[in-house]
């Protein structure tokens, strides 16, 4: 079984997740995340990606996590969760079905730092 190490960030305390740092079996994200949100609404998706995150030291990802987490607060009612994938530099996260949220989410981030990759995203309701 491979290894990867998360840090799964806690936005809204609507779901029950727990922070760790630990390496964790990698599992595919449909056993890990949620698929749907309070009154069984479809979540939206997105992923980002962090080219060189895996290379830096341990306390530049530190920085960077923090960084992320500071970033994703102002949408703190419409995230369900964040994950953080330092070893493979990748940001998922899941968050409320509202129309523009996935492009303004992702514009948000790559403004503030722009090595960030929009890598793909899925959403109920932009077209």
């Amino acid at each position: 079984m491979s290894e990867t190490i998360n840090r799964v960030i806690i936005i809204n305390n609507l779901f029950p997740i727990k922070c760790s740092t630990e390496l964790l079996p990698a599992e595919p994200l449909y056993k890990r995340l949620p698929v749907c949100g309070q009154g069984g609404t479809r979540l939206n998706d997105l992923l980002m990606i962090f080219p060189g995150l895996k290379y830096q030291s341990a306390s530049e990802q530190k920085k960077r996590l923090e960084k992320i987490e500071s970033l994703l607060l102002p949408y703190k009612e419409d995230i369900v969760l964040a994950e953080l994938n330092l070893k493979i530099g990748t940001l998922w996260l899941s968050f409320q079905s509202k129309p523009g949220l996935s492009a303004e989410i992702a514009a948000w981030l790559h403004h503030h730092l722009p090595e960030s990759r929009l890598v793909a995203q899925h959403s109920d309701t932009e077209t």
